[in-house]
């Protein structure tokens, strides 16, 4: 079993071989994956981002101001082209992990603006509160990243705390991280510091860090 396998005093990535738990048979998940087609493609999509537009309009798309429609057929191969796996590069490329095929990645969790402290008592998260969290990520052998908000540093105003938050993951730990991506200003800020640490040339061709978007 490759949970076995150590990198140094680390775990590296499992491969699962269970198969997946099939929450609905291949014809509703089929169905499913039509009627979405046909959304994108009559109904359409908001873009409210011009850059987002001129890059689905060089692609073949249907463009009317905001709205998206997106052909069944140019969809499908625009997601073919994404590859089925890559490796996400750590600080440390011993720390380096494969995402995506059957690889699986534990991560601590994201976004908690609590936490309970040594004496039991609830209350906001500080920087120095997330330092220590991205400390034992680092330490953790079970875990295979960092992270990045494990806990909100509250005391820092939102239009900084980004960089506080970067900086410490990037600082604690060699595991690969995640990126900040809530405004396109945050975003570049992220890649900028991905770009000190990794070197702009290696950013540009080489995943260094993910993100959550939705």
């Amino acid at each position: 079993d490759q949970f076995d396998s150590l990198v140094g005093d680390h775990l590296v990535c499992g491969v699962r071989n269970i198969p997946a738990y099939q929450m609905v048979p291949d014809e509703a998940v089929e169905l499913i994956h039509q009627e979405s087609l046909s959304i994108l493609e009559e109904v359409g999509c908001e873009f409210r981002d011009d850059e987002a537009i001129a890059l689905w309009q060089a692609a073949g798309a249907d463009v009317s101001e905001t709205r998206v429609r997106i052909d069944r057929a140019l969809l499908m191969e625009l997601v073919s082209k994404v590859p089925a796996e890559f490796t996400l590069n750590a600080r440390n490329p011993e720390r380096s992990v494969r995402v995506g095929g059957k690889n699986s990645i534990f991560v601590p969790m994201y976004g908690a603006p609590y936490v309970r402290d040594l004496d039991n008592v609830r209350r906001y998260g500080t920087l120095a509160d997330l330092q220590n969290f991205h400390k034992l990520a680092y330490m953790a052998p079970a875990l295979h990243s960092s992270s990045s908000i494990i806990c909100e540093p509250m005391e820092i105003a939102v239009p900084k705390r980004h960089l506080h938050i970067i900086h410490s993951a990037l600082k604690h730990s060699d595991k690969p991280f995640m990126g900040i991506v809530t405004s396109k200003d945050r975003a570049e800020d992220t890649m900028t510091m991905a770009g000190i640490v990794f070197g702009d040339d290696f950013v540009r061709d080489n995943p260094v860090l993910v993100a959550i978007t939705n």
